[in-house]
């Protein structure tokens, strides 16, 4: 076999790798967001003013709240932002939503490579590992995670039709 023809095959074969990859990623994305849709995830909020500590994360009331207290000037956000970790309101502990930089999703991945992914997975965690897969969706690490996860999803909506009972979309 002559070296190009080599290349051309290797080539060929990087493409079919990528496409499929795309296609396993893109999948368990659908399953990971649709379990996930059932919570009310809102943008993150910050607080301004000339004592305030700008860095932590709020929803909207906590924010307001922190005005309404004397412990801030003005409510700033409302807009997803990158973050290095998941982001949660500093007050009340609530969800807000966020993209992951690099570092965020290599996070992500060393917590869910150390912890054994069994059944029933929670929306937050689905909407936690499809923050993970949408950050490198070529991340084979990251793709393993995330298809395992959408296994389970399926499973445990498989189980509950089974039982006769209505799986929420």
């Amino acid at each position: 076999m002559s070296a190009w023809r080599t290349i051309s095959l290797w080539m060929d074969m990087s493409e079919f790798v990528e496409e499929k990859t795309q296609d396993l990623s893109g999948a368990a994305l659908l399953v990971l967001n649709a379990h996930a849709n059932s919570l009310d995830v809102p943008f993150p909020h910050w607080i301004g003013g000339a004592d305030a500590d700008q860095g932590p994360s709020y929803c909207r009331s906590c924010a307001e709240a922190e005005v309404a207290a004397g412990r801030a000037e003005y409510v700033d956000g409302g807009w997803q932002q990158e973050n290095d970790g998941c982001c949660h309101c500093e007050t009340c502990g609530r969800l807000l939503d966020y993209t992951l930089t690099e570092y965020g999703a290599s996070e992500e991945i060393d917590h869910y490579m150390g912890t054994e992914l069994a059944g029933p997975i929670s929306p937050e965690d689905a909407f936690h590992i499809a923050k993970m897969l949408e950050q490198d969706e070529k991340n084979p690490q990251a793709l393993s995670i995330g298809i395992q996860a959408a296994e389970l999803i399926k499973a445990q909506q498989s189980a509950i039709e089974a039982a006769g009972l209505k799986v929420k979309p």
